[in-house]
This record gives C-alpha cells, structure tokens and sequence, in this order.
C-alpha cells in the first residue's frame, strides 16, 4: 500500500514543537525505508543512537531515530528518551565511550521522532517497554490501522 504523502505531510507538520517524542509505525522494512526517505527529503536528519540524537540536538535540527530488533542497547535507551522527554531534561549514557549526556529538549526550534515497524514495535512491548504510552502523536500506514482494528474486534 503507497503511503498518503499528503496527510503524512500533515503530521509532520503537527508535530512540531511537540513535548512528547512522535513516532511513525511502518507497515514493514519497505515502507519503513519509505518513511526515512520522506524525512529526509523534509529535512530530517537519521541519527544512529540516542547518545548521537542528544549530541546534534543542541542546536536547532530535525532528527529521528530508528528503532530495530540490530540495535537492542538502543531501543532501551530509546523508551528512557521517551520517558524522560516530556519533564525537560534528559540522562542517557553512550555505551561505546561510556560518556554521559544530559540534554534539555528545545521545543521550540527542534523536533525528533522514532520510527518503527509495526512487528518490533509488538515485540518491544512484549518485553513491557510500552512505548505508545509514553509517545506523543502517532502515525501509522491505513494497513497497519486496519490489522489493528480487526485485531481489538477479535479480542
């Protein structure tokens, strides 16, 4: 299923200056690799960690970070960004040269979000890291929507 760029664009659009972390769930890597082609063709920036998302974000920028099963140090310390983001000053400690950050999120002039398939996203919250709990606004493809709603009429 193609992606709706004009409503994903929407969202975008609403997410700024959000003070809690959005995320986008994909439908699969496919569309997961759609998804970062259209941040970066609007001007966000992939960062590889969170350590590295704190770093760059000191400045004004738009960043996002994705989460998958490669990366396991990452989507834990993913889900304390997310926890932490919303009180205004966050703590994360980068695992290769063990130095710890302590960041203020700038709402006003930056943006990041989290991107993720909707399989590890299930996966991670079997673990009980509830990230949509802590997340702010969500966009997923109308495939994912739709497997979703016939999932809750099943249950």
């Amino acid at each position: 299923m193609a992606i709706d760029k004009h409503s994903f664009s929407e969202f975008l659009e609403h997410i700024f200056l959000a003070r809690e972390v959005p995320i986008i769930i994909a439908e699969d890597q496919d569309e997961l690799h759609e998804y970062s082609h259209l941040l970066d063709q609007a001007g966000y920036h992939e960062q590889e960690s969170v350590y590295h998302l704190i770093q760059v974000s000191q400045s004004p920028t738009k960043d996002y970070l994705v989460l998958d099963d490669h990366h396991p140090y990452t989507i834990k310390q993913a889900y304390d960004f997310v926890v932490q983001y919303p009180t205004g000053q966050i703590e994360v400690s980068d695992q290769v040269t063990l130095q710890k950050a302590v960041f203020s999120p700038n709402y006003q002039e930056s943006t990041c979000l989290l991107l993720i398939t909707h399989r590890e996203l299930q996966k991670v919250e079997s673990t009980g890291l509830e990230f949509l709990s802590h997340t702010g606004m969500a966009y997923q493809s109308p495939a994912v929507s739709e497997e979703n709603h016939e999932v809750n009429q099943n249950a």
